[in-house]
């Protein structure tokens, strides 16, 4: 495959593996491009052989929806000589922002920057939640539904205003709901910056698809996002024993803020369960509150891995057999890791602190994370708990971790978010509860592959709609397990993509193993 010229010296072999170790493809074309021209040529050598684009942003994915094709397209390097955060030129402007402002964003800015970014401008800003480990790009983390965990907002793709989106070497779009805040003149702009015409795109479905485009709809050159006032998060940690009722009790009441009634307004909800508790503490659970900042704001807190990957590695393959001969201290270390990642009840702590820099190791962590309505969270909490148990119990399986929980409030306008569903089906939709069963292993450990497996297994025989996060382990996630989840938005989001990409080679060049898996794209 000729390499254009242009693009020669940018372009190489390699092998991309993620930041988790998963997946790990050998990679011919590797094209880093650092401006519009080109990557609008590295698009011209996907469109001409027929293969398709894969964009590599800060690859924090674990799916397949990150594994490459032939061709990837690096944007670590890319900055097209224009400021990576920006406020919105008031011109082109239709509908002021609720509260705060809008702010222009490179697709490949990562969260940590961003974070840090706001917090540091005049006025002072924020993300309305930053979710959990800051490492993503932010075009990455909306393309994935993955980021943000408020039951009080949704996830961080509900900040989205308008997505500018590559659609091929020629073309671009800027899409918007119907209910449009930017005029012709944003699109006017970014036409200038790509060197391409930008057809402005008001369209409900459309930007659905866009908000949670899976990698499928375009390369994301740039979001503009509603930010607010800085604040600051204040915890009250739930602690409570294995045989807690009234955990189980709130959580199937759907009342889980019931747990700390010193919070008035909790704006995060999110817990953690030891599946082999021994004695004491087994449960954790942390509810958060939005208060004004009550210091200055001077810069990010840093994480560092708490461990190896080597002492990871053995972690992980002794952990049945620390469960039999100390399991008073693996309890005592799952305690200690939660209660260090999460925001402690003594200080308040900036969003960009509050949820940070990963403790993992590069090269390790693996995860699988189940969404459910709400109402179905008491059902699918018992039921992971008790797979896990079964696994250690009958098969010798333990889990070198524990299992999170997190509460999400509804998406507005998205479609294929974790945290979206069909209005029509579900009028009185009121979010998700996600439960991600994690572990600090490798990603060829064969025993946790097996711990997700029967996992799966178990949700299915519980008959409850489920979907998988778009971002962590989904090899099965089935066509039909997103359309009994996600219902008429699975149409509503073909039908917003072939608005975004109405021509079928556009819609070749933008497809990844995921999106096939699933049956969204052919």
């Amino acid at each position: 495959m000729p390499i254009p010229p242009e693009i020669a010296h940018l372009t190489r072999q390699g092998t991309f593996t993620g930041f988790h170790g998963s997946p790990s493809t050998d990679v011919p074309f590797w094209i880093a491009p650092q401006n519009a021209t080109q990557l609008r040529k590295a698009l011209e050598l996907c469109i001409t052989h027929k293969t398709p684009a894969s964009v590599k942003g800060s690859s924090w994915s674990i799916s397949s929806i990150t594994k490459p094709n032939r061709v990837l397209i690096d944007l670590g390097q890319f900055h097209n000589e224009v400021p990576p955060v920006r406020g919105v030129d008031s011109d082109h402007v239709d509908e002021a922002p609720a509260k705060g402002k809008y702010v222009h964003v490179r697709g490949n800015v990562l969260v940590r920057y961003l974070n840090h970014t706001l917090a540091m401008s005049t006025p002072r800003l924020a993300l309305s939640t930053s979710g959990a480990a800051n490492g993503q790009a932010i075009a990455g983390a909306i393309a994935t539904g993955s980021h943000g965990a408020a039951i009080g907002y949704g996830a961080i793709h509900e900040a989205v205003r308008a997505v500018c989106l590559l659609t091929s070497p020629d073309t671009a779009v800027l899409v918007q709901p119907e209910a449009a805040s930017f005029n012709e003149g944003l699109a006017k702009s970014l036409a200038s910056e790509l060197g391409v015409p930008v057809v402005a795109l008001a369209d409900d479905e459309a930007f659905g698809a866009a908000l949670v485009g899976l990698g499928a709809v375009g390369v994301v050159y740039s979001l503009v996002l509603e930010v607010e006032p800085l604040y600051q998060l204040k915890a009250v940690w739930v602690d409570r024993d294995a045989d807690d009722q009234g955990v189980f009790d709130a959580i199937d009441d759907d009342e889980p803020a019931r747990l700390a009634p010193s919070v008035a307004n909790a704006f995060n909800v999110a817990f953690a369960f030891n599946p082999y508790p021994e004695q004491g503490t087994a449960i954790w659970g942390s509810v958060l509150r939005k208060i004004k900042p009550t210091e200055a704001y001077v810069g990010p807190r840093v994480a560092h891995p708490r461990f190896g990957n080597s002492i990871n590695f053995w972690i992980a393959q002794q952990s049945p057999l620390l469960r039999k001969l100390c399991p008073g201290v693996v309890d005592w270390a799952i305690r200690q890791h939660y209660h260090d990642s999460a925001p402690p009840p003594d200080k308040a702590l900036f969003p960009g602190d509050a949820f940070g820099d990963t403790t993992l190791a590069q090269g390790m962590g693996r995860g699988i994370e189940f969404a459910v309505h709400r109402r179905h969270a008491g059902k699918a909490l018992r039921c992971l708990l008790q797979a896990l148990k079964r696994e250690l119990k009958d098969e010798g399986r333990a889990l070198a971790g524990a299992m999170g929980m997190r509460y999400v409030g509804p998406s507005r306008l998205g479609l294929l978010g974790m945290n979206c569903a069909d209005r029509a089906k579900h009028p009185s939709f009121n979010g998700i509860a996600c439960f991600e069963v994690g572990a600090m292993a490798g990603p060829r450990d064969a025993n946790t592959t097996r711990i997700f497996q029967a996992c799966e297994r178990a949700m299915r025989e519980l008959d409850v709609p489920f979907t998988l996060h778009w971002g962590l382990e989904n090899d099965g996630l089935l066509a039909s397990d997103i359309e009994r989840y996600f219902g008429g938005n699975v149409d509503r989001w073909r039908k917003g993509r072939n608005r975004i990409l109405p021509d079928a080679v556009q819609q070749a060049c933008f497809r990844n193993p995921l999106t096939a898996q699933v049956g969204l794209t052919s």
